[in-house]
């Protein structure tokens, strides 16, 4: 075990997790969701400062603890009490070991994740953060939130997803797909359209505030609602959707919000305050990139900046308001054109009236209301 840090948190981790994020990690961390947690804990302190309230927190799978000691430290204002498990004996004695580090308190519990779940009354905020797929958890999990309560899930088997094995996304998900240029969107709406599924069988309407791709994961944070009319209407939102340049269909799929543009606007508004405090105790090596959707560029900014930019994106893709976007790509080998520019390409059809924008699902991608005819 080799002592390290992140955010506000110093603590301990495998000596072998810069060279491989596995399972056979004697106590798992993964920095690459690094960028996951920064923004938890940005949509936390948003969260209750605009709800005015303290939530009560359960981590079913809390590995090395990381995620639950800077919720701790980051925003220790908006948790009442936060629970971590873990089913591995060496990771819950590792957690103990860095919550007495960072000199912060949590109730520890070493269970199976859907026993933890069970034995416990319920929580206003779940974190599932997996190896792989979130599945096996989400009865248990959705059983367990409070009245109001947010779900927050991680989905890492991206191949299963994006059309990759057709197969396995019929009986681990419930829908078909294929590989496409866009891929990652729907990937990312047909995990919304399974969580809700089961949320339904509980009366429970689950609606996406926050979501995002990023890496080799996809994201959704929910907010529940205890109503037989909310989970009917939100299972009316269940279609099939084709992808452009397609004749086959994809779904069933979510086809509403992917993110709660009020929340969003607060989360933006806050990002600096909230995260710049941070750099005083980053390092060197803790220098990142950005991606610039004005220019189309990659420059190297803070942290709290590069979160900055990606809330915008998502901003500016949610009041777009459609499904799917255009690869540029695709397009131009098509209709065999050349030297089509986002930037161009997006000016032109805000000049002619529609709504357009880059979008962080793909480096080659419009998001418009615009038809295809639109573009030439």
């Amino acid at each position: 075990m080799i002592k390290t840090h992140e955010g506000k948190a110093v603590f301990y981790a495998d000596s072998d997790y810069k060279n491989k994020i596995s399972k056979q990690l004697e106590v798992f961390y993964n920095p690459v969701m690094k960028t996951n947690r920064d923004l938890t804990i940005l949509f936390i302190k948003t969260f209750c400062k605009m709800n005015k309230k303290k939530l009560t927190v359960g981590l079913p799978l809390a590995g090395s603890g990381i995620r639950g000691i800077r919720f701790l430290l980051e925003a220790k204002e908006c948790i009442k009490s936060i629970h971590m498990n873990d089913y591995d004996s060496k990771a819950v004695k590792n957690m103990k070991k860095n919550l007495r580090l960072n000199k912060v308190k949590a109730k520890t519990f070493n269970k199976d994740a859907n026993l933890f779940l069970l034995k416990n009354k319920g929580y206003d905020f779940i974190d599932l953060d997996p190896f792989g797929s979130p599945n096996q958890f989400l009865e248990n999990s959705i059983r367990r939130l409070s009245r109001g309560g947010i779900l927050a899930v991680v989905a890492t088997d991206t191949a299963a997803f994006t059309g990759t094995y057709p197969k396995t996304t019929k009986w681990k998900y419930w829908a078909k797909t294929f590989l496409n240029s866009e891929k990652h969107e729907l990937a990312l709406r047909i995990l919304i359209r399974k969580v809700q599924l089961v949320g339904s069988q509980y009366e429970r309407a689950l609606t996406p505030v926050f979501s995002y791709a990023k890496d080799h994961y996809y994201r959704v944070i929910f907010v529940c609602k205890k109503s037989k009319t909310e989970a009917a209407n939100i299972l009316d939102k269940h279609k099939m959707y084709t992808p452009h340049f397609f004749r086959k269909e994809v779904g069933p799929l979510w086809i509403g919000q992917l993110q709660d543009k009020k929340i969003l606007r607060e989360m933006i508004k806050t990002s600096d305050k909230i995260l710049l405090p941070l750099h005083k105790i980053r390092r060197k090596h803790d220098s990142c990139s950005a991606f610039d959707a004005s220019s189309g560029s990659v420059q190297q900014k803070c942290s709290s900046n590069k979160h900055k930019d990606f809330l915008k994106l998502l901003l500016e893709e949610e009041k777009v308001g459609v499904v799917g976007f255009i690869d540029l790509h695709e397009y131009m080998k098509k209709k065999k054109k050349q030297g089509l520019k986002h930037v161009e390409v997006i000016a032109k059809l805000k000049s002619k009236g529609y709504k357009a924008t880059r979008t962080h699902f793909s480096y080659k991608g419009v998001k418009s209301n615009c038809s295809l005819k639109d573009l030439s």
